[in-house]
């Protein structure tokens, strides 16, 4: 089974605090998994080491087989997440706000969109 997601060594240290240290794990095609943990243990940190949203100080992510630091863009292109609290805007409908988001990436006109029954 190919891993999604793979971790090797996992390291981030601000100044010098070390906030995660040697994270090793993988994520399998088709598996669901939960990160948990207590306030402070670095959930947070590794999401955004995993997103590309901060770089670590030592070890890998691999997404999709491609390293985050060498090949973001192809590394970061089959993913989406939320990282800590997610920014809704009242005055945008589910839908404007997922437009905007690919207008943001350049992604409109990649794919069809199947309208619903609701205006977008």
């Amino acid at each position: 089974m190919k891993n999604m997601i793979e971790t090797h060594s996992l390291t981030k240290t601000v100044k010098s605090i070390t906030l995660v240290k040697d994270i090793d794990f993988a994520i399998g095609k088709g598996e669901i998994c939960g990160f948990i943990g207590p306030n402070g243990a670095g959930k947070t940190t590794v999401m955004r080491m995993l997103t590309g949203l901060i770089k670590p100080s030592k070890g890998t992510v691999k997404i999709n087989g491609f390293d985050i630091n060498v090949d973001r863009r192809q590394a970061l292109k089959g993913i989406g997440a939320i990282v800590e609290s997610p920014v809704f805007f009242e005055y945008m409908t589910g839908r404007k706000m997922l437009l905007n988001l690919a207008r943001l990436h350049d992604l409109t006109g990649t794919q069809k969109t199947k309208k619903s029954g609701r205006g977008a």
